[in-house]
């Protein structure tokens, strides 16, 4: 009896206190009574066609087949409901772990639990995606002819469009790439998050979103901070050639120096020169924190740029 009557309390607490699913606190009490009522009255009903019928009664088997189950399920409404694993595995953990197992650098850990083992399906698979539309990126940018670029701004680029044309094309192919991806990476991070809220209980979400954001989607927007740098900088270029082709007439070579000679001209191209190069020196800037922060992302979750289909 004094067994029955701790594993009842015990089974009580646990039941009320734990996590519960429903986005209010009507629907999490109604979880809370309905998990309780079903801990101890399933245990209770095993125990007694076992050891409680009158033809087979044996309290103290009743009373330890009715605690073990009692405990067992209980526990189990722990695990499932993120108290217990939530101290093993944080946020961080929890999505470098689904990273990994998606970049195939460790075994896919399936979780018992029918709606962990679903919402780690959904993460993972998202996961797998960057990877292939890293890889697909890595693949483009490698195939992606780049050299005429190094002709920008040259004084010859300035006074012969069409020298300056091929530069020109494959500067904004190189644009479009790095805008396409960003796009694409944005689409599948938006799918991630909605996946944590949907997938997620209210206790559970509010830790692991905010883990999220300081990784996963943080690390976003240093790279949507890259490409917007990147745009500014390519739409500098693009108003130095126009100006140069509205004003040809003024543009001439003598050897290897550009001649302007008009002297107010002169000095709006100038103004259009220095803004481009500070857009440049902002553009790398930029590129140089998204690349730290990439690399700082990836060592947390460890993996390396390479296992994600990043490049190196």
């Amino acid at each position: 009896m004094l067994g029955l009557l701790v594993a009842v309390a015990f089974i009580g607490f646990l039941g009320l206190a734990l996590p519960a699913e429903g986005d209010t606190e009507s629907m999490q009490f109604g979880f809370r009574i309905g998990r309780t009522f079903a801990a101890i009255a399933l245990p209770a009903l095993i125990a007694y066609v076992i050891a409680g019928r009158k033809n087979a009664r044996k309290p103290n088997l009743f009373a330890g087949i009715f605690c073990g189950l009692g405990l067992l399920f209980t526990l189990s409404n722990a695990i499932s409901s993120g108290a217990l694993t939530r101290s093993f595995e944080s946020p961080d953990q929890y999505v470098g772990r689904l990273m990994r197992e998606a970049a195939g650098q460790q075994p896919v850990r399936n979780s018992l639990f029918p709606g962990a083992r679903r919402r780690d399906t959904i993460l993972r698979d998202q996961f797998r995606k960057v990877i292939q539309v890293n890889r697909d990126y890595m693949e483009a940018v490698n195939n992606t002819d780049i050299s005429d670029v190094k002709k920008i701004n040259s004084p010859e680029s300035f006074v012969d469009p069409n020298y300056a044309a091929p530069a020109l094309q494959q500067l904004h192919a190189v644009y479009a790439l790095d805008s396409n991806q960003e796009e694409k990476l944005k689409d599948i991070i938006t799918n991630m998050r909605q996946a944590l809220e949907e997938q997620m209980s209210s206790s559970q979400r509010e830790s692991f979103l905010r883990g999220f954001d300081n990784g996963v989607n943080a690390q976003l927007a240093t790279r949507s901070k890259a490409v917007a740098a990147e745009k500014s900088w390519v739409e500098s270029v693009d108003e130095e050639y126009k100006y140069a082709t509205e004003h040809s007439n003024q543009f001439r070579m003598n050897g290897e120096q550009l001649i302007i000679q008009d002297s107010a001209t002169r000095e709006e191209f100038n103004i259009l020169l220095r803004s481009q190069e500070q857009r440049r020196k902002t553009f790398l800037a930029a590129q140089q924190e998204f690349s730290k922060s990439q690399t700082q992302l990836l060592q947390k979750m460890g993996v390396s740029s390479q296992d994600v289909g990043a490049g190196k």
